[in-house]
């Protein structure tokens, strides 16, 4: 079984590293033209649905139990073309040229595991207040971080007018340095009444897939928050849980 890459630099970046970023090992799933991937970070509060459009074949079908996600973006990337063709094997993926040659070796099933939340149940959550996040937004809060460097907690709320604000603090202890910075006007779609305290982290995650805007949706009775990316026609989805304020 042959996968055929028309484009192994957006592989990399806009796939394979997003993954990497979240998790160390990962099942990627292989339909419908699509590469698709559900990870969690190792403190359960960040889901991350990643897919990517590799080509015009719908017919495949394959799961693929990958146990370093690094070492196999590596092995990539030492590939020069750009459209590449990857061979499927029972056990292991390869690949062979006049200039590069390897084969990695792919886990059984049943060793790996995905978060208990599934795809559909992400896609059913309901939210009651929604706002656009530039980009540049979270590119100032990172440089406001190395300011309020001792908190780890982002807490997101509205003023009255229902622009959206974020506050690097913690407001469990006292004396901490603070940063405030306005993320979004807001769109008028519902508000914050109480602030959601965030970690950090996962913002430093999000923030690592560059793109012009992120469609941020909020469910304040489930203090759950999801950003929503779109990279050249390919989803990632960030749902975050607030912390134990």
């Amino acid at each position: 079984m042959n996968l055929k890459i028309t484009d192994k630099n957006e592989l990399v970046n806009k796939f394979l590293n997003v993954i990497g970023r979240v998790t160390e090992d990962s099942i990627i799933t292989i339909s419908n033209g699509k590469l698709s991937s559900l990870n969690n970070t190792p403190d359960g509060t960040l889901i991350q649905y990643a897919t990517y459009k590799y080509g015009e074949d719908e017919s495949m079908h394959r799961v693929l139990n990958i146990p370093d996600i690094q070492r196999l973006t590596k092995v990539i990337s030492c590939i020069e073309d750009n459209e590449i063709e990857l061979l499927l094997n029972a056990n292991n993926i390869s690949y062979s040229s006049n200039t590069v040659r390897f084969k990695y070796y792919l886990l059984e099933d049943g060793i790996l595991s995905t978060p208990a939340i599934s795809v559909d149940k992400i896609k059913d959550i309901k939210y009651d207040m929604s706002f656009v996040l530039p980009f540049s937004s979270l590119t100032n809060l990172l440089k406001g971080n190395t300011f309020a460097s001792e908190t780890d907690k982002l807490y997101l709320y509205t003023d009255e007018d229902g622009a959206v604000y974020g506050e690097l603090t913690d407001r469990a202890r006292h004396n901490v340095d603070s940063f405030t910075l306005k993320l979004s006007d807001g769109d008028g779609k519902g508000s914050i009444p109480n602030p959601i305290p965030i970690n950090f982290e996962n913002i430093r995650i999000i923030s690592g897939t560059k793109c012009d805007f992120i469609n941020v949706h909020v469910n304040t009775q489930l203090s759950v928050v999801t950003f929503d990316l779109s990279v050249n026609g390919n989803k990632i989805l960030y749902v975050v849980s607030a912390l134990i304020a």
